[in-house]
């Protein structure tokens, strides 16, 4: 099998976000691909086989996507976005969807899976949307946000939110503390959502 290069132009905060500190991303996505990454300037390079340079180009495009959206690009983004080209259905990567929400402390929110762009795409389009799944996949926190964000520009007036306090094996009642100490771990992700934006 050959061996071929090909060039990845990228603007300087795309490239940092793709090398990662200490050329981190930039390993990751070399030992995930079996391709040499190198950065002469203005963009990368990528050498290596014809099917691992696509897939390490489609995760580059990603992780620079994300980059440009202004969302801080960490080493969770690239194995998330590694995932994804290994799954190999050839769709394109979550951020070319261009699905962020305003920007917070940390920069742009933007879902790290197609799963979570699809779930604020659906957040954007419909009146009613539930979120189901499994426990820390981000549906309280990108619902939060994404109600923040409607807040903050002026879309509602208002913003109510609501969450039941699923029990987890014991009554409320019976955990030690007061009623705070015991409904705050369930309003977490809803607390980090609404200061990160406002």
């Amino acid at each position: 099998m050959a061996r071929e290069s090909e060039f990845v132009p990228l603007n300087d905060a795309e490239l940092r976000a793709v090398i990662g500190p200490n050329s981190r991303h930039v390993a990751l996505i070399e030992d995930a691909f079996k391709v040499l990454v190198e950065a002469p300037g203005g963009g990368v390079s990528v050498n290596g086989g014809t099917r691992d340079r696509a897939d390490a180009r489609r995760v580059i495009e990603d992780l620079a996507k994300r980059a440009a959206l202004g969302a801080e690009v960490t080493e969770a983004d690239v194995r998330a976005a590694l995932g994804q080209a290994r799954g190999g259905k050839g769709a394109p990567g979550l951020a070319a969807a261009g699905v962020s929400l305003p920007g917070g402390k940390r920069g742009a929110i933007v879902p790290k899976t197609k799963a979570q762009a699809a779930y604020v795409d659906m957040l954007g389009r419909c009146e009613l949307s539930f979120g189901v799944g499994p426990a820390g996949t981000g549906k309280t926190f990108l619902a939060a946000a994404y109600g923040a964000s409607l807040l903050r520009r002026g879309q509602v007036d208002r913003l109510v939110i609501t969450r039941p306090a699923v029990e987890a094996g014991e009554k409320l009642g019976f955990l030690p503390g007061d009623l705070n100490e015991k409904v705050d771990p369930y309003l977490a992700p809803i607390w980090e959502a609404l200061n990160d934006i406002l």
